[in-house]
């Protein structure tokens, strides 16, 4: 049945490398059915248990490749007459799985943290610290700002503004307590 949908995917010009991947997600598919001892058949429930088993695999755009490439066959069988339903692939619950879980932080590690990070007295991580917890920015933003980005505004003031982000004001210096 495979060999009848690559004479599909050609008679509608994709490219090898398409077609190519197109098969091996396939196979991959039917493998994957295989050791887990299910129908053959594809449906939404399949295709969501697919879906979570390669979520814990693979990026989501290659999760995302690979269930279209099977939603893609689906739609081939059913024209043909093979499949009872066709199966989009919008249809398929996305489900993300972390290895972390994450969780607030209680205002005593708060203070422990900010506390071991200033008895360190390293400046950089100091700002580090501050910029992280005094903006919400994520680390790849903090890692783009750029020295142009940095206007010491007022030192008397004791906090530094950003260029870029004109309501970020951060503290620079702390007395000790």
């Amino acid at each position: 049945m495979i060999e009848k949908f690559i004479n599909e995917l050609e008679r509608q010009g994709l490219s090898k490398n398409t077609i190519k991947s197109y098969v091996f997600d396939i196979v991959q598919f039917y493998d994957w059915l295989k050791s887990k001892e299910l129908d053959p058949k594809i449906t939404e429930e399949v295709l969501t248990e697919y879906t979570i088993f390669l979520y814990t695999k693979y990026s989501e755009n290659t999760v995302l490749r690979k269930i279209k490439s099977v939603t893609r066959y689906n739609k081939y069988l059913y024209h043909i007459g093979e499949s009872p339903l066709v199966i989009e692939p919008n249809e398929i619950i996305k489900i993300k799985t972390n290895n972390w879980t994450m969780r607030m932080m209680s205002i005593n590690e708060f203070v422990r943290l900010r506390q071991t990070i200033l008895e360190g007295q390293n400046k950089r991580d100091i700002l580090i610290f501050h910029l992280l917890y005094g903006t919400c920015c994520r680390i790849s933003e903090l890692i783009n700002i750029e020295l142009d980005d940095i206007e010491i505004t007022d030192p008397s003031q004791g906090y530094i503004q950003f260029k870029i982000f004109k309501k970020w004001k951060i503290p620079h210096s702390y007395k000790k307590n």
